[in-house]
């Protein structure tokens, strides 16, 4: 992995955020519009942020224009889906297909953070509680298309769960790149 600047990295995670949040909306059927307006909005930012990113990237290798391919396609994908539109199996499919490009050439190195190595307990805590998160999130969705009891408790502990996570990631980013100055 490169050692570049990434770019808009906390409006990014916001806007997953904002997504998660109108999922969860949606999923508890308060208000659909709203819902879907939020997603929409939190779709249609994240690819226009993560275009910027893009082109911001000093050096482009074959990872980052996967990854661009990756997050286009799943934005679209999520707009075609609010907006009930044709075709968006397609941009799925092809979001399928960049994802295990992506899992094949970078797979889980991604996801390791060499300044966070430290075998502590909080980074523990921290990972264990993505873990459930994502989790719970996933058997909130089957319990849900199975109509089996507890769906919608489990979704809402896994949105909960991945939101405290990636609020906490913002957060201490922020932090740590104060104290580095």
């Amino acid at each position: 992995m490169s050692n570049q600047k990434k770019h808009l990295t906390i409006p990014i995670r916001i806007t997953l955020l904002a997504i998660l949040i109108g999922v969860l909306i949606k999923i508890l059927n308060w208000s659909p519009l709203l819902a879907d307006s939020i997603i929409f909005f939190g779709f249609t930012t994240i690819s226009i942020l993560y275009a910027i990113r893009f082109s911001k990237k000093e050096t482009k290798g074959s990872i980052a224009y996967i990854k661009m391919v990756l997050v286009l396609f799943w934005s679209l994908n999520g707009i075609f889906t609010i907006l009930h539109l044709p075709y968006g199996e397609v941009f799925q499919v092809v979001s399928l297909i960049a994802f295990l490009f992506w899992a094949a050439m970078e797979g889980t190195s991604y996801f390791v953070n060499k300044e966070s190595q430290k075998n502590s307990s909080g980074y523990l805590l921290w990972n264990s509680i993505m873990i459930i998160g994502a989790f719970s999130i996933v058997m909130g969705a089957l319990f849900n298309f199975l109509n089996w009891d507890y769906a919608i408790h489990l979704f809402v502990l896994g949105v909960s769960a991945v939101t405290l996570y990636i609020l906490r990631d913002v957060f201490a980013g922020k932090q740590e790149s104060a104290e580095e100055k």
